[in-house]
């Protein structure tokens, strides 16, 4: 959520166009599956590729999160006897820091450096052109743009919760397969 999910979103990966390294020594057949698997695991993260709004996000929780992510990195969480936190501790940590990386994200959305969006222009007639026709035009242009800028609040908080979502699918997919992995020992 700091760092290779937001990663494939604003390199906009695409996973259906990779080649399996020969060293695996997979046949096409075998090679084609695995790709289609990597391919369909990530595909939830392709509506997001061309968002501005989310990449300005993106770019503002990766930035927010390098020292997170350094502090993630010097925790040691293995089960040590002698490690610095305890089992509980360490789950506890690194509990808050996962949702305090969804709250980042939930903060950003108001974020007032965020780009907005408008692309419509006044209406204007040249040939009725007059002061009391300007202060119509901008009236109606400040009560639109703040209509606008609710809308399109409410619209990036939902982009938003559906990127969360997404990124939970794929955690909970990665975690799947950890805990088949793991019975499989």
């Amino acid at each position: 959520m700091l760092g290779i999910l937001p990663a494939i979103i604003l390199n906009k990966v695409d996973y259906s166009s990779f080649k399996m390294p020969s060293y695996f020594g997979l046949s096409q057949f075998h090679s084609n599956d695995i790709k289609n698997i990597v391919d369909k695991f990530y595909t939830s993260l392709r509506k997001y590729y061309d968002d501005p709004v989310i990449t300005d996000i993106l770019h503002e929780t990766i930035n927010n999160g390098t020292n997170l992510l350094l502090l993630i990195q010097e925790i040691p969480f293995e089960n040590r006897e002698h490690g610095i936190f305890s089992k509980s501790m360490n789950v506890l940590l690194f509990e808050y820091f996962f949702l305090n990386t969804f709250m980042d994200y939930i903060r950003l959305i108001d974020m007032p450096n965020l780009k907005q969006r408008s692309s419509r222009r006044p209406d204007v007639d040249m040939d009725d052109f007059t002061s009391e026709s300007v202060e119509e035009v901008d009236l109606r242009l400040y009560e639109e743009h703040d209509a606008m800028l609710l809308g399109g609040k409410k619209q990036l908080k939902i982009t938003v919760a559906n990127l969360l979502i997404d990124y939970l699918n794929i955690i909970g997919k990665h975690k799947e397969i950890i805990n088949l992995m793991e019975a499989m020992c």
